[in-house]
């Protein structure tokens, strides 16, 4: 086997191994506190086999990777299903859309904010928590997050109040508008997203955290992104 593909196989080994270990550790330690249902540890084998498989695979094609772009899609550009319960499916996105835009389904990109007067990337405020980013006039979904069941730790963040976004990084990659909404898991994955806010927020987020949560949803019913 040629050193670059020896190289190769044992980056993408290890990258793969970390957010395999990403993925299910928040998982696992939510299920056996009570704070999720037990479907939620169905979405690994969902969201990550797939993965797994095709990394392998990748690591032995010599033609793979050399401009790069390739292996940082299949490391980074990985995307969920929506649903994070059974039957998610995989897939890539386009390389130019790697870490720009809040897709459910797709890592939360980075961007530097302020918080409390300390400079941080928005991926340092997603570990160990849900996390619901609103918009400066997004009152609504904040009511509507302190009305969730207790138990799962959520963080609700306003930005312009409890994170500034001096260059509009966040507002853009985020498409956050002044009543929108994102939410992400403590693996910084995005699994809900809305544009503004609607009537019935309380029932809609509702449907968001127990989807998240592994809560079975009819196929009809599942949520989707409405950005």
């Amino acid at each position: 086997m040629p050193r670059t593909v020896r190289h190769r196989a044992a980056r993408q080994g290890m990258n793969t191994g970390i957010a395999d270990g990403h993925n299910l550790g928040w998982k696992l330690a939510w299920v056996a506190r009570g704070w999720a249902h037990e479907a939620l540890l169905e979405s690994y084998q969902d969201e990550r086999g797939p993965v797994g498989r095709r990394n392998a695979a990748r690591s032995m094609e010599t033609g793979i990777g050399s401009s790069g772009e390739s292996a940082l899609a299949a490391d980074f550009g990985v995307t969920y299903s929506s649903a994070v319960i059974a039957g998610g499916h995989t897939g890539e996105l386009p390389f130019e859309d790697i870490g720009q835009r809040a897709r459910p389904g797709s890592r939360a990109p980075h961007a530097w904010v302020d918080v409390q007067g300390k400079r941080l990337s928005t991926i340092d405020l997603f570990d160990g928590r849900l996390t619901l980013l609103i918009g400066a006039a997004g009152e609504a979904w904040r009511a509507a997050a302190a009305a969730l069941p207790a138990g799962p730790p959520i963080q609700v963040l306003t930005v312009g109040t409890d994170v500034f976004d001096p260059t509009g990084t966040l507002t853009e990659r985020y498409r956050l508008a002044d009543d929108g909404a994102v939410l992400v898991r403590p693996d910084g994955y995005v699994t809900w997203s809305s544009e503004t806010a609607s009537y019935d927020a309380a029932e809609t987020l509702h449907a968001a955290f127990a989807q998240t949560l592994g809560e079975s949803i009819p196929q009809a019913d599942r949520l989707v992104s409405v950005a």
